[in-house]
């Protein structure tokens, strides 16, 4: 017979505060090791993490004994319903305040992946047409395209002038959703002081935070799979119409999860396959059940029908992306599924997701309270496994597991985020579970004062943590905002915040980023716009005429064009725009429309004199015997863009020349791509070409070097395979690999030309 809280004998409270103790204490000390393993040098990590999962086993061990000694206790419950109904409502909207706090700051900048997302949802938008995979010029061929569909209603409704924000927003959306479905699913589990310990943790979790404030997909499929639980839950428990929409809910979400992210087919699968041995456990349960889930079935199969044609019409392009990512059909799959499953494993409590984009670097993917809860959690219900959430709870959260271990760079934020349900779940159940027995054990009034007080300090102290992971912590490192990239969408930004009146010039990769197409749309549509590619050698300065000012919009790699412009027209403007760490993101610089004129006209005089940059000749032959076809300067030895383009054409030899200024003696690093190139400082061959080597990629070489200004000469021979590109890096003797800079370089004299 279950013991009532006032029939308990001292002894038994005091066994059962004891254990409580023993294994939130051995819990503390798994803890305290991983977290020493995380700073320890050489061997000490793997003492201090062996040490950790001896003493997780030794609470595992406590639990077990703990479950056993209080399976007949009627732990107290929680009265007063509909006030921790809205306890849940103001963590919801909490939730959803902490996903639009800051949004338009953090992240900064703006993933290529995104702007890719917010392209395609502004042409759903205006075509009307929603997509079933994202299409073939997209680098994620075959993922479903149900996020980007969203996003383009959303586009469709409300016409945001801030794509970026407005993309964000929709992810936020999402993911408060999340947090509500996971509400209430954990209420209909297990009661309300799991599903309040449930909530609270995902409304302020790092991790489920993270994924709802950038505009990526990965978030909506743990939305659709927790709907899905939601409804087959609601559809098992209830009989006539609720158990139909139930079912029908779990349905309909089965469908749409197959346009989610590529993580919820794997899940389908497994959970399918869990689900008819779950269902033949409990054979007697058909009966009464089959009608509503046949139903369910075939609106699955409707809701997936276009996907399904899509995966039958065009199967490469449908599992192009997994293929990419998973770790099978590699010939050493074996040994880095070996290495990825600890891995994944141990991104919960030990190292998490390298990826600043993913996840605060090396940091655990759960902080301190809930990792402490959840695997308290997971032992409750192991021990309960007789009932079905017990059961399905641990299941769900194996079979979430398994995309992130099969995935290539284990661990991966991203593809073990649908475990973020099931794992709030647990954080309920041990939370429910601890609160409980200590409410049961101390005696009277104390029990409840004791449990809230507990309660109270852990939430704090999980709110803080997790608060301080994601607005703090991740703002104070340079990787997590150049994870982002935020000079990349810099230029388009300008164009949305100023509209300028000029004619504007991008480097190739800004041009063709799809963030400025995104972002800087509605300038785009505005007519008269002229906005063209900044093509160093051979269109710079300005070759057709110009009838505007000429604005230059140069992010981080293409700052040092700004000496150039400033060197050729005095009368320019340069304006940096600055980061959150002061450094320059980008440089504005704008030329007056008279001195475009003023240099043109004296271009055509012969009279310019080029303060930096190389010279350029090519030549039709590969010796460079004859006369040169053509000759130009160049400012910025960064060419992104084809060099055989007009006015150019094919040539089978350029060689650029002039003089290099080194800052300090000692040893410096060079690098040239392609590889089919040469560099020869002051008669010292430095870099060779590959010869029949050559593959398009870089080569590089060493030299030591006298401080001051030297002669240059750098080669390169296209054929055969036509590589018509030159990058040139360098890193000096105490500095960092950066292209050389257009400060650094200078044209020849011609009567001290190199030879």
């Amino acid at each position: 017979m279950p013991h009532e809280q006032r029939d308990l004998p001292n002894s038994a409270r005091t066994a059962a505060l004891v254990l409580l103790a023993v294994t939130l204490a051995c819990a503390f000390v798994a803890q305290a090791h991983f977290a020493l393993a995380r700073e320890a040098d050489t061997d000490e990590p793997l003492w201090h993490r062996t040490a950790a999962l001896i003493w997780w086993a030794l609470a595992a061990a406590a639990t077990v004994v703990l479950c056993r000694r209080t399976r007949r206790w009627r732990v107290p419950v929680w009265a007063g319903r509909w006030r921790w109904l809205a306890a849940l409502a103001a963590l919801v909207c909490l939730a959803g305040g902490l996903r639009v706090y800051r949004l338009a700051e953090l992240p900064p900048g703006l993933w290529v992946d995104e702007a890719l997302n917010g392209v395609q949802a502004v042409q759903i938008a205006a075509s009307g047409k929603p997509l079933v995979a994202l299409p073939e010029e997209d680098v994620r061929t075959g993922v479903g395209a149900g996020y980007v569909d969203v996003a383009a209603l959303a586009f469709a409704l409300f016409d945001p002038a801030d794509g970026p924000y407005a993309l964000r927003a929709v992810t936020a959306a999402i993911g408060t959703l999340g947090v509500a479905t996971l509400a209430a699913l954990a209420w209909t589990l297990y009661g309300p002081r799991a599903a309040l310990a449930a909530t609270a943790w995902m409304t302020v979790s790092q991790w489920h935070l993270n994924y709802s404030r950038w505009g990526e997909m990965p978030i909506m499929s743990s939305v659709v799979e927790t709907l899905l639980a939601l409804g087959l839950v609601i559809g098992a428990r209830s009989r006539g119409w609720r158990s139909w929409a139930g079912f029908l809910l779990a349905g309909a979400c089965a469908g749409v999860g197959v346009y989610s992210y590529q993580t919820f087919r794997l899940f389908a699968v497994l959970a399918a396959l869990a689900g008819i041995g779950l269902a033949l456990r409990r054979a007697s349960a058909l009966p009464i059940y089959w009608r509503p889930a046949i139903a369910a079935l075939l609106l699955a199969l409707l809701v997936a029908a276009p996907m399904l044609r899509y995966a039958a019409a065009a199967p490469e392009q449908f599992g192009e992306r997994a293929q990419g990512t998973l770790i099978f059909g590699r010939e050493d799959w074996r040994q880095q599924l070996a290495e990825s499953i600890p891995r994944s494993l141990l991104a919960f409590h030990f190292i998490g997701d390298d990826n600043p984009r993913h996840n605060l670097p090396y940091a655990p993917l759960l902080s301190f309270v809930p990792a402490l809860l959840a695997p308290v959690g997971l032992v409750v219900c192991l021990m309960r496994r007789r009932t079905l959430a017990d059961t399905v709870v641990p299941l769900w959260l194996a079979i979430t597991l398994v995309p992130g271990m099969v995935t290539l760079e284990a661990p991966h934020a991203s593809r073990l985020l649908d475990a973020v349900v099931p794992l709030a779940l647990l954080v309920g159940v041990g939370a429910d579970f601890l609160l409980g027995l200590l409410q049961a054990a101390l005696p009277g009034r104390g029990g409840v004062v004791g449990a809230a007080a507990v309660a109270v300090l852990a939430a704090t102290a999980m709110a803080i943590a997790e608060y301080r992971a994601y607005f703090v912590e991740r703002e104070r490192r340079l990787e997590f905002v150049d994870a982002f990239f935020p000079w990349e969408s810099a230029p388009a930004r300008y164009l949305a915040a100023h509209a300028p009146n000029a004619t504007v010039y991008l480097d190739p990769t800004t041009y063709w980023n799809p963030a400025t197409q995104f972002v800087a749309r509605r300038y785009l549509d505005t007519l008269p716009n002229d906005v063209r590619v900044l093509r160093l050698q051979h269109d710079f300065p300005p070759v057709d005429p110009v009838w505007r000012d000429a604005l230059y919009l140069l992010p981080r790699p293409y700052t040092p064009v700004a000496d150039v412009i400033r060197a050729l027209w005095p009368e320019a403007q340069c304006e940096p725009t600055r980061d959150a760490f002061n450094r320059v993101e980008m440089m504005a610089c704008r030329v007056p429309q008279t001195a475009l004129a003023d240099l043109s006209a004296r271009q055509a005089a012969g009279t310019v004199r080029w303060r930096y940059g190389l010279r350029g000749r090519f030549y039709a032959s590969a010796d460079g015997d004859a006369p040169a076809a053509a000759e130009g300067m160049l400012a910025f030895p960064f060419i992104e863009y084809g060099l055989d383009e007009p006015p150019l054409g094919h040539f089978k030899r350029a060689e650029w020349d002039g003089f290099i200024d080194l800052p300090e003696s000692g040893e410096y690093m060079f690098r040239l791509h392609p590889d089919s190139t040469t560099l020869v400082i002051d008669g010292q061959r430095i870099v060779a070409h590959a010869g029949a080597r050559a593959f398009g990629g870089g080569n590089e070489g060493h030299a030591v070097l006298a401080q001051g200004r030297r002669r240059i000469r750098i080669t390169l021979e296209p054929e055969p395979d036509g590589r018509y590109f030159l990058w040139f890096f360098w890193q000096p003797p105490h500095g960092d690999v950066a292209i050389v800079p257009s400060y650094a370089l200078h044209p020849p004299r011609e009567s001290e030309a190199p030879q």
